[in-house]
């Protein structure tokens, strides 16, 4: 982590190949970490709704 801190400070900017694919890379990393999210957003809520009694 401190190492790719140290790249992005000697880094040429946002035209930098390396930076470009880091940042694709982070992003595409994000998206599926919220798609496995919002996917288990309804059990959890069948979950919590069958522990107080509601279902």
């Amino acid at each position: 982590m401190q190492e790719e801190m140290q790249q992005r400070d000697n880094c040429g900017g946002d035209n930098c190949p390396e930076c470009q694919k880091s940042n694709q890379e982070v992003r595409e990393n994000e998206d599926s970490n919220f798609a496995v999210l919002i996917s288990l957003v309804p059990l959890l809520v069948l979950t919590f709704f069958s522990q107080v009694g509601m279902l």
